[in-house]
């Protein structure tokens, strides 16, 4: 799985669309994964996503170059984002993807539903309380659609 959670770097609102990579703590429990969060360099989120135990492949595909970030996300089983670019990546190369909306989403995500006109392969789980509750209902949909293939691989172990 392929993992972001800081929506947004300049402008208002990115409270509204993040938090921290340790939420993810249950997904990574379960799956492998990478960071495909863009820092820009930035030391604190660089920080966060260490502690969070979120290996980074480098650079480019964590969003710094599309090209690359979309490879990562049809190499991956799954991207699993708050509201940000990766979405929209995710969503023109069909990638499976599973969008953390919160309460006050971008125009582009409406204000209710769970899924986008432009991208068949993006499905929106919307805050309606804490984020820990979203990560909840993303991680029962990545079991029932991607777990399948740890369980094949555990029964002929």
């Amino acid at each position: 799985m392929a993992l972001a959670w800081i929506g947004g770097s300049r402008f208002p609102r990115v409270k509204d669309r993040s938090f921290s990579p340790k939420l993810y703590k249950p997904i990574q429990d379960e799956f492998t994964v990478v960071s495909a969060q863009y820092d820009l360099g930035n030391p604190f989120l660089q920080k966060d996503r260490e502690e969070a135990g979120i290996p980074k492949i480098d650079d480019t595909s964590s969003g710094e170059d599309l090209h690359d970030q979309a490879a990562l996300f049809l190499a991956v089983d799954a991207v699993v984002t708050v509201q940000q670019t990766a979405v929209h990546v995710a969503g023109a190369v069909g990638a499976p993807c599973y969008a953390l909306i919160g309460e006050k989403p971008h125009w582009r995500y409406g204000i209710e539903g769970d899924s986008l006109p432009f991208y068949s392969s993006v499905k929106l789980y919307r805050k309606k309380g804490e984020w820990s509750e979203v990560v909840q209902r993303v991680l029962e949909d990545l079991r029932a659609n991607h777990g399948r293939i740890q369980r094949a691989e555990q029964a002929t172990a």
